[in-house]
């Protein structure tokens, strides 16, 4: 399990099956995790049933282990791997999700204020040097005014992304929330230590960023 999760870590292709396992471990808990995520989307991104779905993008979203959950609160969810294998799989476990293949430092392909939300959660680690201001800059471009990315900053993430960059540069969530500013969204932080206590090691500092109305 070990040697796993770490190849889960440095981004090695992992079978499906085997990435929902490692996910949904001890290690990582993603499907607790996506509760907090649906839970704070509820909270900031509010249904309702007299409008359309509201649209969220699920970036870098592995097997669609947040997708499935998010679409099961009601949203219309799209997701984007790079990893057409992870996509099929998505498709088979809910034909309802939209399944997209991007790289994630790359310009995304949809038009600008195409979603009310975006998350993205463990794939810190993929963004190159340039790919993160393109990155923060793509998210900015494809939301509504108004629409929320939810962003969670893991110590994990953190360590093994200045592995692949360099010690200096911006991957805490201080840092990662003054590159937003920047670009113009409004930033919250969210610390759910003592409520995540029983997650042994998914604490993250959850950014909640928010694209400024007209």
């Amino acid at each position: 399990m070990f040697k796993a999760y770490f190849e889960f870590l440095q981004g090695n292709n992992i079978d499906p099956q085997k990435y929902e396992g490692i996910a949904n471990s001890i290690f990582l808990r993603r499907q607790f995790v996506a509760k907090r995520i649906g839970s704070l989307f509820m909270q900031y991104l509010k249904l309702d049933k007299e409008s359309d779905q509201l649209k969220i993008l699920d970036i870098a979203s592995g097997t669609g282990i947040i997708s499935r959950h998010l679409v099961s609160l009601g949203y219309d969810i799209s997701a984007l791997d790079i990893n057409k294998e992870y996509l099929k799989f998505i498709q088979n476990q809910n034909s309802s999700i939209k399944t997209i293949q991007s790289d994630m430092n790359r310009k995304l392909p949809f038009t600008s204020s195409s979603f009310d939300g975006v998350i993205s959660i463990g794939a810190n680690r993929f963004l190159t040097k340039r790919g993160l201001f393109r990155f923060i800059h793509e998210i900015y471009r494809i939301l509504v005014p108004g629409g929320v990315f939810i962003w969670p900053i893991f110590f994990s993430d953190i360590m093994v992304w200045k592995s692949k960059t360099s010690i200096f540069f911006p991957t805490t969530s201080y840092a990662l929330q003054k590159i937003l500013q920047r670009e113009g969204f409004v930033v919250v932080k969210k610390n759910y230590f003592w409520k995540d206590i029983l997650c042994v090691r998914q604490k993250p500092i959850y950014l909640i960023c928010i694209k400024k109305k007209r």
